[in-house]
């Protein structure tokens, strides 16, 4: 049976793991386990620039049963076709976390409309990668965090 597992719409900023690094999507794959249906589309996936990372673990074919598309992968390598690679996301990176800290900083962000539509509501010509929507954002404004009310 398959897991069916779908990984829509995250930013994911890898820290420093040191000897511990492994891949950003990694999942066993076997007869007793196997992984065909998981989806992987619309992410933001940044690895550290000295600790570049595989995309997925090629352990037992199991990114070759992963759907992949319109994810911005930085210092990643694997990247398959469909995907993004070497391009800054152009995120805010400033104030709280996670909003406004992962929202694109403005219309000419990359990960703005880089997308593919996965029945998720978003605006424009395709969905924004990441865990953000810029024209969804924008109306937010100030959003209160569980340490801010």
């Amino acid at each position: 049976r398959s897991l069916g597992v779908q990984v829509f719409n995250n930013t994911v900023y890898c820290a420093n793991a040191g000897d511990r690094a492994a891949a950003v999507v990694d999942a066993f794959h076997d007869a007793k386990n196997p992984i065909g249906g998981w989806v992987v589309r619309n992410n933001v996936f940044v690895a550290p620039a000295d600790q570049p990372r595989k995309l997925f673990q090629e352990r037992n074919d199991a990114g070759k049963q992963m759907t992949f598309g319109g994810n911005v992968c930085v210092h990643l390598t694997g990247v398959p076709d469909g995907d993004f690679s070497g391009k800054e996301p152009g995120l805010k990176l400033t104030g709280a976390k996670p909003w406004p800290f992962y929202a694109p900083a403005g219309a000419d962000s990359f990960v703005v409309d880089r997308g593919v539509d996965v029945g998720l509501p978003f605006r424009g010509k395709a969905p924004d990668a990441g865990a953000y929507e810029l024209d969804v954002a924008a109306e937010l404004g100030d959003v209160p965090t569980p340490d801010k009310k």
